[in-house]
């Protein structure tokens, strides 16, 4: 009997022994998970500032590219051929040194040698010349 009880005595200390080992191994895997999560995350955020950061990038190449096609915006110019009738207003026929566009308000002064009005219609050689409105 005696026999019998130190036999299970001695196996019940074995196995505590074994599981007292199986848990000690299984707190340092729960530690090397942690660990895992943990490099899992900053791997996560540093990606995520990336892609900000190339955002901000995109936001300001974007920026950027409509101040340039602002400034290529250009006024047209208006020629006033030869021969032009240029309105019946008798303020616009009545100063030499004024044009009239198609609309007959073209406000680019002009000297009388290079251009004259006579009639509301310009008949100089010279009045081909470039106005911008």
């Amino acid at each position: 009997m005696k026999e019998k009880e130190k036999e299970k005595e001695e196996e019940e200390e074995e196995e505590e022994e074994e599981e007292e080992e199986e848990e000690g191994e299984g707190e340092e895997e729960e530690e090397e998970e942690e660990e895992e999560k943990e490099k899992e995350k900053e791997k996560e955020k540093e990606k995520k500032k990336k892609k900000k950061k190339k955002k901000k990038k995109k936001k300001k190449k974007k920026k950027k590219k409509k101040k340039k096609k602002k400034k290529k915006k250009k006024k047209k110019a208006l020629v006033i051929l030869p021969g032009t009738h240029l309105g019946k207003d008798p303020i616009m026929t009545s100063l030499p040194w004024m044009f009239a566009s198609s609309r007959g308000t073209c406000k680019v002064p002009v000297t009388p040698g290079r251009a004259q009005v006579m009639s509301g219609v310009c008949w100089s050689p010279c009045c081909g010349l470039r106005c911008s409105m």
